[in-house]
């Protein structure tokens, strides 16, 4: 049986003749570990998004047009469920149409087109662009998308996405055509009356508000539900490149709260010259967007706003019990006029608190003085200059 070692390497044999310790080698002063430089040091980003980068190049290599699409009256010729087979839901339909109320449809941007894969033997070659540089009227520089005969019927449209939007422009639309249906049955209505007997108010009414609304509607209604697509070919396009163009998002991304969207609201009003009496309720609207204008349409709200602007979100975020639905729910019931006026005091007071006043011993003597005597008026006039 060999001699066990102790701590220093030595053994017990050995004990007592010599206390040297066996010299060792460490891994780092060997060559052992690769040591070469990991780049040009430059940086670069993550093999992830390489990927995506590829994917995207080789996308745009498989574009051959660009062009409109009517997605009400051509809803019959897509297909969708081939590269994404998200399942249709109305809540998703709903929260897009509620977009396109408050904030419009951006329909001919490049970001929103939607993505056909089709067989360019399926089109018809003068019903699309080969370029397309955004910037000016999409109307004049698009042409309407066209199918060749045997393509008709056949849901030859491939999308790569967009299901949702369909529906909700279908939706949309329907909207529009039944408040513009109204308005013209007022206008009817309104001519049907005796001119003796109707007021100028509701001629100048008609003339300035009105029948503005009713054109703005009717230039809109004139686009119907055309949407810019953007044409691949699917004879050459690879199975990973189509599934990238359908894929839906999955990156986080930041969403603005509803204390945030009245803030931005009011300072973009603001900012351009706007007043409460510019906030117009949108029909159809619900959700925030129509709480922030219930709020800023009322005086006493935007006066409140003015004042407390400068506290930006923090006026929210500093109190968790102070959020958007209880905001709401305070300043338009009976108490929000009360609070709005309450803060208007408090500042007035908080002025008077820190403003300087140029005063010297002199006047302070004098009002004194006056005070003291049967001049209690004129003491009070005095103060009052101060």
């Amino acid at each position: 049986m060999p001699p066990k070692k102790n701590k220093d390497k030595t053994t017990a044999k050995g004990v007592g003749k010599s206390s040297a310790k066996t010299k060792t080698t460490k891994v780092g002063e060997t060559l052992l570990l690769d040591e070469r430089p990991s780049g040009e040091g430059n940086g670069q980003v993550e093999a992830a998004v390489l990927e995506r980068q590829s994917l995207e190049g080789k996308a745009r290599d498989r574009i051959f047009g660009y062009a409109r699409v009517d997605l009400v009256k051509q809803k019959d010729e897509f297909r969708f469920g081939t590269w994404n087979d998200r399942p249709l839901q109305m809540v998703h339909v709903k929260q897009l149409v509620q977009s396109f109320l408050t904030k419009g449809t951006d329909r001919f941007a490049l970001m929103k087109a939607i993505p056909l894969i089709v067989k360019k033997t399926d089109i018809k070659e003068k019903s699309y662009k080969k370029n397309y540089i955004p910037g000016g009227n999409p109307v004049e520089a698009l042409p309407m998308l066209e199918l060749e005969d045997h393509a008709i019927g056949k849901k030859k449209l491939v999308a790569g996405g967009g299901q949702h939007r369909l529906h909700a422009v279908e939706e949309w639309t329907k909207m529009l055509q039944r408040k513009h249906t109204d308005m013209m049955r007022q206008r009817t209505h309104l001519e049907k009356q005796d001119s003796e007997e109707t007021s100028k108010t509701d001629i100048a009414e008609e003339n300035q508000t009105h029948k503005p609304q009713r054109d703005t509607l009717e230039e809109t209604l004139a686009l119907g539900g055309q949407w810019l697509v953007i044409l691949y070919d699917g004879d050459k396009i690879p199975k990973d490149v189509a599934l990238h163009l359908s894929q839906n998002e999955s990156e986080h991304v930041y969403r603005q709260t509803a204390e945030e969207g009245i803030m931005h609201m009011f300072r973009t009003m603001k900012a351009s010259g706007k007043t409460y009496r510019d906030v117009e309720e949108i029909e159809g609207v619900r959700g925030n967007p129509r709480k922030w204008a219930e709020l800023l349409a009322q005086d006493y709200v935007w006066e409140f706003m003015d004042r407390t602007e400068s506290m930006g979100i923090h006026m929210f975020d500093g109190r968790r019990n102070m959020k958007m639905q209880r905001f709401h729910g305070t300043m338009m019931g009976p108490l929000g006029g009360i609070l709005c006026y309450s803060v208007a005091q408090m500042e007035k007071y908080a002025c008077q608190c820190f403003n300087d006043v140029p005063i010297d011993e002199k006047d302070v003597d004098a009002l004194i003085e006056l005070s003291r005597g049967m001049n209690k008026r004129k003491a009070e006039e005095a103060r009052l200059k101060l």
